[in-house]
């Protein structure tokens, strides 16, 4: 009776050990998708700061036609995104709406497949509710700002602009947050703000002591948003410049 037992369970053992090893047999994911935004309306690369903006997957599987969950790929501040260890299949691929301050036009997505142990590269042009140009002297902030064909149509009105500095190169309404009458202040709303400020260069001097830093080497950088950005900012790139 004993030796039955024993037997038993050393064949529910094995049993259990072929089980996992058959699991354990399937290939990892290898396949991978990488890409770029770019403006639709002059072809420059879009100016996104780090993480605003995502790209959306939907994996398409006939066995399971409900499919997986949604992949969500973050844009980087190089307006690219990337992905690796992905199933080998075919995906439905597009950026997400209101996920970044732009408009997309095509508003339709990409059928993909990606092949295992491959890369598949996927571009996506967008539309910036908004473009901004700017410079720096000191802690004086020259900037331009200009509303997208796109935006334009839409009847958008230009609602907020932030002057901002930092110490880090990474500023976004976020990392910039401190409004003036804080100890340090280092994002400056404009007053006055209205339509009648686009493609008109505007200047705008830092108070620099309320800021609490000293003088040094800062990055510098100006956000807008508008009626119709659905609460997103458009960001200038970011501008070092030496503070005396």
């Amino acid at each position: 009776m004993k030796t039955t037992y024993i037997s038993i369970i050393l064949l529910l053992a094995g049993l259990l050990y072929a089980g996992c090893k058959k699991i354990d047999n399937y290939d990892a994911p290898n396949s991978g998708i990488y890409g770029n935004l770019t403006d639709a309306e002059n072809g420059d690369p879009m100016v996104l700061p780090q993480g605003v903006g995502q790209i959306r997957m939907l994996e398409v599987n006939k066995k399971y036609p409900l499919g997986a969950s949604p992949i969500g790929l973050n844009v980087n501040s190089s307006s690219a995104y990337y992905a690796t260890q992905l199933f080998a299949d075919q995906y439905l691929v597009f950026p997400l709406a209101q996920s970044g301050p732009f408009i997309y036009p095509s508003n339709d997505s990409v059928l993909v497949t990606l092949h295992p142990g491959k890369m598949a590269q996927v571009n996506f042009q967008v539309i910036p509710f908004y473009r901004i140009t700017a410079s720096v002297q000191d802690t004086t902030v020259t900037y331009t700002i200009t509303s997208s064909d796109a935006n334009t149509a839409l009847g958008a009105k230009l609602t907020n602009i932030y002057v901002m500095i930092n110490a880090d190169s990474s500023l976004t309404m976020s990392t910039a947050g401190n409004l003036p009458g804080t100890y340090y202040a280092n994002r400056f709303p404009i007053s006055g703000v209205s339509n009648t400020l686009l493609g008109v260069p505007q200047t705008f001097t830092i108070p620099f002591s309320t800021t609490h830093l000293a003088p040094g080497t800062y990055y510098f950088r100006v956000s807008c948003t508008g009626s119709k950005s659905s609460s997103q900012y458009n960001y200038s790139k970011v501008i070092e410049s030496t503070v005396n």
